[in-house]
């Protein structure tokens, strides 16, 4: 496996291999093997690599902390790695240690609400119910004003990011910003833990606006995804969390950007072409930047006079259902309306109105299908975001160029500027689709059906036709666009980055259990990459060389009681030989889980009972060599050291 990863991971060209590799065969432990002995040049080559699993808890830190210690390099380690953590579990962790650190000048209202919230999660006898209303509250609203005023304090104070940069290293008046928001330094270094959720997350330094590790980090990194197939459900998980929270009124959005084009003329600066931009356009028929508002402005008059715009929307009252109506589409439209209708708009001149009708289907076509107006927006909207990226891209060129390219202008500075421009509502909405389907240049045309490449590729949308007291006039048609697929995804940030995906099934064929490989396999070409034959024939009796021996092992099995508390009492004072100490047991759980309902606090005790019996047997049998007991949680720190008596009081018995 080594032979392969220095084969494949050294080189920085893009793509992804897959080592579907068994239990137990050393995936991990070989991975982090090249990570040690391959740092150095990797940070001479000023490139990174990541280290991604489904769940934090799963990071190797500690593994690959005493590989370097072992190796006399425990100064590289702190110098060049770093676990970055979500900034909610970082403060909650760190606050209440450095607070003695934090200057004065940041100790205000939000400040001492956070800390004080932070020492109700700390105390054991807060119940866990109003705990996880608390984490909740920091997590949307206190933790993020408290970072909002470390930003604009440092913002004021330090005119670049590089400065910022500094002033958190070295002076000792901001050092603690660093401690408290270890993110901070991520420029800085090569090796980088986190987990899935924390990668497809924005990544906030506080030295520079918030951006995606998938948007500018990853340019030649070596990724690797342990667990790889199982990374999916969060990837799905976060696409669905954002089309939820982008909802947008299609119509209101189209004429908020068409009313605006044919009012605003955009300055200068926004027109004038980088250096980097005529030479990427060079021998290409690419539109100046001129004629390209010009052609959004364009399509954007021709669809509103096609569809009278100017007048409003509104459900006709033999709609058949007067609050809500959804239109989805994946590859075609479907409604919920009985399948022998269709939704038309017929215009209504008189009444300065667009009436939306259901027909049957067999009905002479009298308006406009719903569905050609849907398609004719959401098409522009997918335009305007194009364009508005081109704006942009030439604009944070033109911004560096005038530094020297010595400070970069984020992405997503520069297109809030463009759209700003416009005047337009929804700034936040618009920036986060162009980032979001910033899927990079160089993939290969996907060859599969039209109904998968469509679905893959542009993902799914639905339409809520929404009436409501609050706006009676009209109706409101709300957009939740679901524009990435996790295939598409990945398929992105293996354009970029070379992805190693480790797990024992990572190479099955299936897109519910697994990314779609097919898809992959042709978006990606040759980099996609599977081991060859004779390596996994290698591999493989490399592993059954390791496993030899386990074909003797015998597990036997034997069924432990202690189904009621009752039988759990008499069971443990059989064990114990002293019923004051069974009951003991009992009390001490009693009086320590003070949050949970009694029969929760009998089902607790039924199974360190059993734990206990377990133990009982492992004490008499000095043929076990080992003792290995696992829950779902660890038990609290009273019951650990009661149930660890025990324990130590039959161990002097046996």
């Amino acid at each position: 496996m080594e032979d392969i990863l220095n084969q494949y991971c050294k080189q920085d060209n893009p793509g992804l291999l897959l080592l579907s590799m068994l239990t137990g065969s050393g995936k991990t432990y070989n991975v982090l093997k090249f990570i040690h002995s391959n740092y150095k040049e990797f940070v001479k080559q000023e490139r990174k690599i990541l280290f991604i699993t489904n769940l934090k808890k799963n990071l190797p830190t500690d593994e690959l902390k005493k590989l370097f210690i072992e190796n006399g390099d425990e100064e590289d380690f702190e110098k060049y790695f770093l676990f970055i953590n979500s900034n909610v579990d970082t403060v909650i962790n760190r606050l209440l240690e450095i607070d003695n650190q934090i200057p004065e000048q940041f100790k205000n209202e939000i400040y001492l609400e956070l800390k004080k919230d932070i020492e109700l999660l700390k105390n054991e006898q807060v119940p866990s119910s109003f705990k996880e209303k608390i984490k909740i509250d920091i997590r949307k609203n206190v933790e993020p004003a408290f970072r909002d005023i470390i930003q604009k304090t440092l913002t004021k104070n330090f005119q670049t990011k590089k400065a910022r940069f500094l002033a958190i290293k070295n002076n000792q008046d901001y050092q603690w910003i660093g401690e408290l928001y270890p993110a901070v330094f991520t420029d800085e270094k090569t090796i980088l833990f986190l987990s899935i959720d924390k990668f497809v997350a924005q990544n906030s330094t506080l030295v520079e606006p918030s951006y995606y590790f998938y948007e500018r980090l990853i340019n030649e990194s070596v990724i690797f995804i342990d667990e790889f197939d199982t990374t999916k459900d969060a990837v799905l998980k976060n696409i669905i969390q954002s089309g939820l929270r982008h909802r947008v009124d299609l119509i209101d959005l189209f004429l908020n950007i068409h009313n605006h084009l044919m009012q605003t003329e955009c300055p200068e600066v926004l027109v004038q072409e980088s250096k980097w931009r005529k030479k990427k356009s060079l021998g290409k028929n690419w539109l100046s930047l001129r004629e390209q508002i010009e052609s959004l402005r364009e399509k954007a008059n021709y669809i509103f006079n096609k569809y009278e715009l100017q007048h409003i929307c509104k459900s006709h009252e033999e709609f058949p259902t007067k609050e809500r109506n959804f239109l989805f589409y994946d590859y075609k439209f479907h409604n919920v309306l009985a399948r022998n209708q269709r939704v038309e708009i017929i215009g209504d001149i008189d009444n300065r109105t667009n009436w939306i009708k259901a027909f049957d289907i067999k009905h002479q076509k009298s308006g406009i299908d719903i569905q050609e107006l849907l398609s004719s927006i959401t098409g522009y909207l997918s335009y305007f975001q194009t364009g508005v990226k081109y704006l942009a891209n030439n604009y944070r060129r033109l911004k560096e160029e005038d530094k020297g390219g010595k400070e970069t202008f984020p992405l997503k500075l520069a297109i809030q500027t463009v759209l700003n421009n416009f005047h337009l509502k929804e700034v936040e909405f618009l920036t986060n689709r162009i980032l979001e389907d910033d899927l990079p240049y160089g993939l290969q045309p996907y060859q599969g059906s039209i109904q998968s490449h469509n679905f893959y590729d542009t993902g799914f949308r639905y339409y809520d036709i929404v009436d409501s007291d609050e706006h009676d006039t009209l109706s409101k048609i709300y957009m939740f666009n679901f524009s990435r697929t996790p295939e598409s995804f990945l398929a992105g940030v293996c354009s970029k980055a070379f992805v190693v995906g480790i797990s024992a099934t990572a190479g099955l064929y299936t897109n519910i259990g697994n990314y779609d490989l097919e898809y992959l396999k042709s978006r990606l070409g040759d980099s996609f990459i599977r081991i060859k034959d004779d390596a996994l024939v290698k591999l493989k009796n490399l592993y059954n060389e390791a496993t030899q021996g386990y074909d003797k092992v015998s597990i036997k099995t034997q069924f432990i009681g202690a189904d009621s508390q009752e039988q759990a009492i008499k069971q443990l004072e059989e064990l114990l030989n002293d019923r004051e100490a069974a009951q003991d047991l009992w009390n001490t759980l009693l009086h320590t889980i003070t949050d949970e309902k009694e029969e929760s606090i009998k089902f607790a005790f039924c199974r360190y009972v059993r734990a206990l019996t377990a133990w009982q047997y492992f004490l008499a049998h000095p043929d076990c060599h080992a003792f290995l007991c696992l829950f779902n949680k660890l038990p609290k720190l009273p019951i650990q050291n009661s149930t660890c008596i025990y324990c130590i009081n039959m161990r002097n018995f046996y």
